[in-house]
């Protein structure tokens, strides 16, 4: 999977992940990832402050989605730093720093099929 092909898979995750937010929050509006096209190491910084906006349901379908795509096959740099800031913002936002936690809910997130 090409560089261009993982972001519009991160993308079209934080957009599938908005539409049941969106339909529980009236007037809520679709998912975007900040910095798309951006170098994200540019300013770190402020691309994680950026991230850390995005609601959770986003950051959650990307991590996922990063997951699986590194699973496959190896992630290109941007692909990798997009992946890392996400997690970096889940990890803050939805569980307060706790990656125990967070690994936690990753494991239900798993499929069953191997276990």
């Amino acid at each position: 999977m090409d560089a261009t092909a993982i972001r519009r898979a991160l993308a079209a995750a934080a957009v599938a992940a908005a539409a049941p937010l969106a339909s529980a929050e009236s007037g809520a509006a679709p998912c975007e990832l900040p910095g798309s096209g951006a170098e994200p190491l540019a300013d770190r910084a402020g691309l994680l402050a950026q991230y850390e906006r995005v609601p959770h349901a986003c950051l959650q379908a990307v991590f996922t989605t990063c997951n699986a795509a590194s699973s496959r096959a190896l992630l290109d740099f941007g692909s990798a730093a997009t992946c890392s800031i996400a997690y970096e913002a889940l990890l803050s936002q939805r569980f307060n720093g706790d990656f125990r936690e967070l690994m936690a809910w990753w494991r239900t997130q798993q499929p069953q099929a191997g276990r």
